[in-house]
C-alpha cells in the first residue's frame, strides 16, 4: 500500500474545494441569467437553465466527493477543514432545493 503524504491529501483538499466553487459559481451565474430572461428566445434561457443545473450537480457530486475523501484521511486533515467540507456539502443541497422547487413554481406545479 503507497502511503500519501500530508501535503498530498491537502493539495487534493483544495484543489477538489477550488472546483467546487468554480462550478457552483457558474451554476449560480447561468441560473441568474436565465431567471431573468435576458436572452429574449425562451429556449435560450431554457438551455441556460438546463446548463446551470448541471453545473450544480457536478458541484454537488464533487462536495459529496470531497466530503468523502475527508473522511477516508481524518487523520490528516484537521476538524475545520472537515467542517467546511460538510458545511458547502448541505448549503450545495439547500441551493439545490431551492432550484427545484423554483422551477416547480414557475410551471405552476406548486
Amino acid at each position: 500500500m503507497v502511503k500519501t503524504n500530508k501535503n498530498s491529501i491537502l493539495g487534493t483538499y483544495h484543489t477538489t474545494l477550488r472546483n467546487i466553487g468554480l462550478y457552483s459559481s457558474l451554476a449560480m451565474a447561468l441560473l441568474s441569467f436565465s431567471e431573468k430572461g435576458i436572452l429574449k428566445k425562451e429556449l435560450s434561457n431554457k438551455v441556460l437553465f438546463s446548463l446551470g443545473l448541471v453545473f450544480l450537480m457536478i458541484s454537488f457530486v464533487l462536495s459529496k466527493e470531497l466530503k468523502d475523501y475527508v473522511e477516508e484521511n481524518k487523520k490528516e486533515i484537521s476538524k475545520k477543514l472537515t467542517l467546511i467540507a460538510k458545511v458547502i456539502n448541505y448549503t450545495l443541497v439547500i441551493f439545490l432545493i431551492m432550484v427545484i422547487y423554483s422551477l416547480l413554481h414557475r410551471y405552476g406545479v406548486l
